[in-house]
């Protein structure tokens, strides 16, 4: 259910420093305006064509955010994990979030000026994580093959979400379809293939283990490198 809570201002308040994962800091506190929400599971946290009145700091758990067509095909757009901001629309929201997991939110001042010391400097920020988030999505897309397409996502959903040898996937793998650009068969084929080549392991359809993160690495086509430091952009070659 969806449950409201006074906003904390303590040491437990959340702001841009805590909320990004591998201890990267935005250089600003995020102005928090009002009670944080909480979400259970598979709850709308907002729909596509409502009016959006906030920005919203996701400060645990993972958003999915997914945009509809006139003929009802739906595109799943982003998967936003513990220090994303989500709802970043200019009046109508152009998509729906929904929790996959319990999530916590809380609104942000999205006015300059209304948000007292600091806050346009937040908002720049969140708009330059986002965009960079938003270029190695596309990176992705380019893949060639299925198999590339998952390798590439398993190690940047890895990255982002603090998780180096093992990716904790708590989105369907219709909903992972529907990110990509695949068929459902074709995530299952791109899967077991990477099972056969021993690059990874599963422990269910939810848990999977990184067994060759450089083989996967060359596979994806990211930098030998890549360890996913938890900087505002993954090193993905588009």
């Amino acid at each position: 259910m969806d449950r409201s809570e006074p906003e904390d201002r303590g040491a437990g308040a959340l702001d841009g420093h805590r909320a990004l994962p591998f201890g990267k800091r935005l250089p600003v506190r995020a102005p928090v305006n009002g009670r944080r929400r909480h979400f259970d599971a598979g709850m709308v946290i907002y729909s596509q064509g409502e009016d959006g009145d906030a920005w919203l700091l996701l400060g645990a758990g993972v958003v999915m955010t997914c945009r509809y067509g006139i003929d009802g095909h739906r595109h799943v757009t982003r998967f936003a994990v513990a220090g994303d901001v989500v709802g970043i629309d200019v009046g109508m929201r152009a998509e729906t979030a929904s929790a996959l997991t319990p999530v916590m939110l809380s609104p942000l001042v999205c006015d300059s000026g209304g948000g007292g010391e600091g806050a346009a400097d937040f908002m720049q920020m969140v708009l330059q994580k986002t965009l960079a988030e938003l270029q190695d999505s596309q990176a992705l897309l380019a893949r060639r093959t299925a198999v590339e397409r998952v390798a590439a996502f398993l190690l940047l959903f890895g990255a982002r979400t603090g998780h180096i040898s093992h990716v904790e996937l708590p989105m369907s793998r219709a909903d992972l379809a529907d990110h990509l650009g695949l068929g459902m068969h074709t995530i299952s084929r791109a899967f077991s293939q990477l099972l056969r080549s021993r690059f990874i392991a599963l422990a269910d359809p939810h848990h999977v283990r990184l067994l060759q993160r450089g083989q996967l690495a060359n596979l994806a086509g990211v930098d030998d490198d890549f360890r996913g430091d938890g900087g505002l952009r993954s090193p993905l070659v588009a």
